[in-house]
């Protein structure tokens, strides 16, 4: 749906609703009057800014409403030209009167009502005397009265007086209800009310015509209704029309109606949508009366009597004749449409009302605000209104609020609130100008109260203690030193300004931590200038590097198994100048890299495409004068290189080398500045060699794009020794493949250069192998002591995982701030898992469980050049590896405390 299409689907519906029969307004201007404590009762949600209130009695809050929907006192006359006003019922009758038109009239009495707040609940109650009155009067009755039957528009037409009727409804109101806040957002309240009927009057149904005969004049009338009393006594309206007598016949049956009993219930809402705007919706009155007292019901069925009328002598008066005599017509109406009565009890609804809206804040101060209602009795009929609300002193705030409705656009309401102390008198009206100037309005309304009202304070909407107008997040929790901001994960930067809140990280992450790899640009005396995490082309991008700088310094933070224990990063970067360099460089000691001589590493840079074009990896020349990529993506069979910069004769040249992971490759130029190659070709590969325990010769391979050595139908045996051509890594991967099974194992090279696999043997004792030959042992109290076993025992990795279970992290916290207070401490840490899975996959996980607590040590301010990391896989178990609580145990890191030197 496009938007043109849904904002003239929203104007149509908005026009349809207000077009809806929209003369009725009740407490639209109340609605959002939050300042006065019986708000709640158009919306129970609506929880008052007062710890609790009392409605003074007797003038707790009382409202009148009177309203005609077809016409107001200015309607009935016309102007003459000399100004003066002329009554003028045809003007009415023909131009402004509905087919059906209403007259209302309401009145709630409140003279007891009372509110308290406990926690996050709002409770309240009140006690009420509430009348509702409507008179339903059809256009063609005061048409056919004042024009007759013989008029143009009433001879040989019929005269429609169907839905002629009066309705009534008087009772007392006792209610109880609650509100309650979840969180900072949502409210929801219900208030439940035990209804007393006292008096009732309601037409259920009426149909009327009369019909004149164009050529006779004979009359037909045509009726029939059903309408039902309860507190009255109607025994002689019908038998004795001519002699009724009010004072005799119609009398209050009782005041109390404790036999008309019903129930009624109000139910609302508010959301905090956004920091500023907040929705409502609330149903109030859903409910009804059972009327049983003096119940009295009166059924007329469709009747019919044709009057062909009386001889009258024109001239009786000068005559002597006597005067026509109607009584017969009397009778004949009588017997015609004589009504059945019976004493049967009723039920009746309540006029339900429904209210929906949203508040814009702009301020703790004022508000915006929109506010659809509906009511609900026979017939719907709704109203839109548009409200602005302020706070003009601390004890005085004022509401001004404008309602459409069909057929009347003047309907400006007002509401005042003044505080005294505790004291507050308010007053209100949906239309201000229907009480200044009655005679040229068809609606008036007018709502006045007075309470007592405690703990009233200033606005704090995140109850931090700070208000709102102090308070630089004021929907947020948060201490009086960083007005009221929060910084939930205590890194320092606020949460407003942290795109990770929960999480801690340094200011240059924007909050967030560095969980991948991460190599800090630093000055001589460690600072930190600039840092970066590694991209999925393993390199660390810096930006606005001064060009002026010659000499660099990096700190390496490894976060990942890949740059665990680099001694080369590559690094691109992007000059002030806009001039870009990419270049490898390598660990001079501790994890400190350093760049030097700048210019004279050359500007040449290659470049590796996909097919597409686009530039997956950047490399420069090595030492040996060859462009180096730190590894070889899986589709390397279609890459393309380009060359970039001033280099020399290599742009001319046919072929060049190309270094990628452990491999060598050459790459032939298409004659167009591009060089690309068809497939991988080997050079100077590294193969490894499998010879026995006699020196025999078992199998050689050369080493596969993912770095491992795999031989297939080769069983692996622990005796193997190995003998590497074409490489020069201290440490190889070899992988034995065997009925479909994997089997990976670590070779370390020794002193005469073969690589062998030794397995640590299964021993028992935790800690053993964990410090080297020539550590210190740190002495211990036994405070120390538990420290170090509280963070041990806590420790949990989730299954299958390096990942710290979040309730471990408290007592590492300890442990850091135990080192912290002996910097001449080192912690050597020992990763260790159960048996489930694989050797090489086992090892992998103990590193990674070994490099997790350090990351977490060092979070909380341990210095990386401090913690020692060791890791056995699952060859060092404490525990039975058959039982599930043993393998818990085994899945572990262990730590032991040394002496620097």
């Amino acid at each position: 749906m496009s938007m043109r299409i849904k904002i003239i689907t929203l104007v149509t519906l908005f026009i349809a609703f207000i077009s809806l029969k929209s003369e009725a307004q009740h407490n639209l201007t109340l609605h959002y009057m939050n300042s006065v404590p019986q708000s709640i009762k158009v919306n129970p949600a609506m929880i008052p800014d007062s710890k609790w209130f009392i409605g003074i009695p007797g003038l707790g809050s009382h409202g009148v409403e009177a309203t005609n929907s077809a016409f107001g006192y200015n309607d009935l006359f016309t102007t003459q030209p000399d100004g003066a006003p002329l009554l003028d019922l045809y003007n009415l009758v023909d131009n402004v009167l509905l087919d059906i038109n209403y007259i209302d009239y309401m009145m709630d009495l409140e003279p007891m009502s009372f509110g308290f707040r406990v926690k996050n609940l709002y409770f309240s109650a009140s006690a009420s005397n509430r009348m509702f009155s409507r008179f339903f009067l059809p256009r063609d009755l005061f048409a056919y009265v004042l024009k007759g039957n013989a008029s143009d528009e009433f001879l040989g037409a019929s005269a429609d007086f169907g839905g002629l009727g009066y309705d009534m409804m008087w009772y007392n109101e006792y209610c109880l209800g609650v509100a309650r806040e979840f969180g900072d957002k949502l409210s929801i309240g219900v208030r439940f009310k035990y209804l007393n009927g006292i008096l009732n009057i309601d037409t259920e149904a009426s149909t009327l015509s009369v019909f004149t005969d164009a050529n006779t004049f004979a009359t037909t009338f045509n009726g029939s209704f059903v309408f039902n009393t309860s507190g009255l006594d109607l025994g002689g309206l019908v038998d004795e029309l001519t002699d009724f007598d009010p004072a005799g016949n119609i009398v209050l049956s009782t005041l109390i109606g404790a036999e008309n009993k019903g129930m009624a219930v109000n139910f609302g809402a508010t959301y905090q949508l956004l920091d500023k705007l907040q929705l409502q919706a609330s149903v109030t009155d859903l409910g009804f009366i059972n009327w049983k007292s003096n119940p009295q019901n009166w059924t007329l069925d469709k009747s019919e009597f044709i009057w062909e009328g009386a001889d009258v002598a024109l001239n009786y008066l000068d005559t002597g004749i006597a005067a026509p005599d109607f009584t017969a017509l009397v009778d004949s109406l009588e017997q015609a449409f004589a009504a059945s009565g019976t004493t049967e009890e009723y039920q009746t609804k309540l006029p339900t009302r429904m209210y929906a809206g949203g508040t814009w804040e702009f301020s703790d101060r004022s508000s915006a605000s929109l506010l659809l209602h509906g009511e609900q009795y026979k017939v719907f009929r709704g109203a839109f209104t548009a409200s602005y609300s302020v706070k003009v002193k601390n004890w005085l705030r004022a509401q001004i609020n404008y309602t459409a409705m069909s057929r009347s656009w003047t309907n400006v309401g007002l509401g005042l609130s003044v505080n005294a102390g505790p004291f507050q008198i308010y007053m209100m009206t949906d239309n201000v100008i229907g009480e200044i100037f009655p005679q040229s309005n068809q609606v008036i309304d007018f709502r006045f109260g007075m309470n007592l009202t405690f703990g009233r304070k200033s606005k704090d909407f995140d109850k931090d203690g700070i208000l709102d107008k102090d308070d630089d997040c004021p929907k947020a929790a948060g201490p009086k030193d960083t007005h009221g901001c929060p910084d939930t994960d205590k890194d320092g930067i606020l949460d407003k300004d942290d795109k990770c809140p929960t999480e801690s990280g340094p200011a240059e992450n924007k909050g967030c931590p560095f969980t991948q790899s991460t190599l800090h640009m630093v000055n001589d005396a460690g600072d930190t200038l600039q840092s970066a995490i590694v991209d999925d082309h393993f390199q660390f991008e810096f930006n606005n590097v001064p060009n002026s700088q010659e000499k660099f310094l990096f700190k390496l933070e490894a976060n990942d198994e890949h740059f665990g224990n680099a001694k080369e990063v590559q690094v691109k970067m992007t000059f002030e100048d806009g001039e870009e360099l990419v270049v490898d460089i390598k660990e001079v000691h501790d994890g400190l890299f350093e760049l030097k001589k700048l210019k004279s590493q050359g500007a040449a840079k290659l470049l590796m495409l996909n097919e597409k074009g686009d530039t997956l990896m950047i490399a420069s020349k090595n030492a040996d004068g060859i462009f180096e990529f730190q590894q070889l993506p899986t589709n390397a069979n279609k890459m393309t290189f380009l060359l970039q910069g001033d280099d020399g004769d290599i742009s001319k040249a046919d072929v060049i080398n190309i270094k990628i992971g452990s491999q060598n490759i050459k790459a032939k130029s298409d004659g167009q500045g591009y060089f690309r190659y068809a497939k991988i070709k080997s050079i100077d590969t590294p193969t490894l060699y499998l010879i026995d325990e006699k020196g025999d010769t078992l199998g050689s391979v050369e080493i596969n794009r993912d770095g491992i050595f795999e031989f297939k139908n080769i069983a692996r045996m622990e005796n193997y020794i190995y003998k590497l051509e074409g490489g020069d890594d201290s440490e190889i991967h070899v992988m034995f493949a065997n009925d479909g099974k994997k089997d990976y194992i670590s070779a370390s090279k020794g002193p005469d250069g073969s690589f062998t696999y030794n397995p640590l043997p299964k021993i028992e004792n935790t800690g053993i192998g964990l410090l080297d030959d020539d550590d210190e042992f740190a002495l211990l109290g036994s405070k120390e002591e538990k420290v170090i076993e509280d963070a041990f025992v806590e420790l949990e990795f989730k299954l299958g995982s390096g990942i710290i279970v979040e309730n471990s992290k408290k007592s590492l916290e300890v442990l850091a701030e135990l080192m912290a207070r002996n910097m001449d401490w080192g912690i050597v840490l020992g990763g260790h898992t159960d048996d489930v899975g694989n050797d090489e996959d086992n090892l992998k996980l103990s590193k990674k469980r070994a490099e997790n607590v350090k990351a977490e040590l060092v979070k909380s301010g341990v210095e990386p050049k401090r913690i020692r990391v060791k890791y056995f896989g699952e060859f060092v178990p404490i525990a039975d590896n058959s039982t599930a609580e043993g393998k818990q145990k085994n899945r572990r890191v262990e730590m032991k405390i040394f002496i620097r030197r």
